[in-house]
């Protein structure tokens, strides 16, 4: 008859799952065009800020250019207003012109200043829309699986507008049958660390 020794044993628990962000963020097209370049490998690792694709930005840079082009329009139409109102409300001061004439271009001087200011708003957005062809990711995190690939119509207002799916490192975990130990789980949160550093 033999006896027993007691032994530490290390145990070993492997779990059939899919990892899986407990946070995930969704990266969605702000303007429609076309899918020029994607700037990452799948499943890397990325952080806030970092450029994912780009979108063809040469619709966004003429208009862009045709934003400025009606700005300098209003500006022109501005000056004209200005010097308009200021000649008639000299003669109008010398009772040269009537009331009405004084109206008139007291409401052309105003409706150029809104005019200006509706130019000035069409550049903003333009230069919005251009900065929108440079798609970054919103936290930092893991990309997923494409989406869709380089030369694909993205529509901004559609489904096909998003592009990726970002599983956020802070919060990750697993889904697996059944119940995981706490172990395996702060075992698979310390490769997770140990791989983003």
């Amino acid at each position: 008859m033999e006896t027993a020794e007691t032994t530490d044993v290390t145990v070993r628990q492997d779990y059939a799952g899919r990892a899986r962000g407990a946070r995930e963020v969704e990266v969605r097209a702000r303007i429609q065009g076309i899918l020029e370049e994607r700037l990452y490998r799948e499943g890397q690792i990325v952080s806030e800020g970092d450029s994912l694709f780009r979108i063809d930005p040469k619709p966004s840079e003429a208009a862009l250019q045709g934003a400025k082009a009606q700005r300098q329009v209003a500006e022109a139409d501005l000056r004209q207003a200005e010097r308009e109102w200021n000649r008639i409300s000299s003669l109008y001061e010398r009772n040269a012109v009537s009331e009405r004439d004084r109206d008139s271009a007291r409401s052309a001087l105003e409706l150029a200043q809104a005019n200006l200011a509706v130019a000035e708003a069409g550049v903003t957005v333009a230069e919005l829309n251009l900065g929108y062809t440079d798609v970054r990711a919103p936290v930092n995190g893991v990309t997923s699986l494409e989406d869709l690939p380089e030369g694909s119509l993205i529509r901004a207002t559609s489904r096909n507008g998003k592009y990726r799916t970002l599983s956020a490192l802070a919060a990750f975990g697993a889904d697996t049958p059944g119940n995981v130990s706490r172990e395996a789980l702060e075992g698979y949160n310390q490769w997770r660390e140990e791989r983003a550093a």
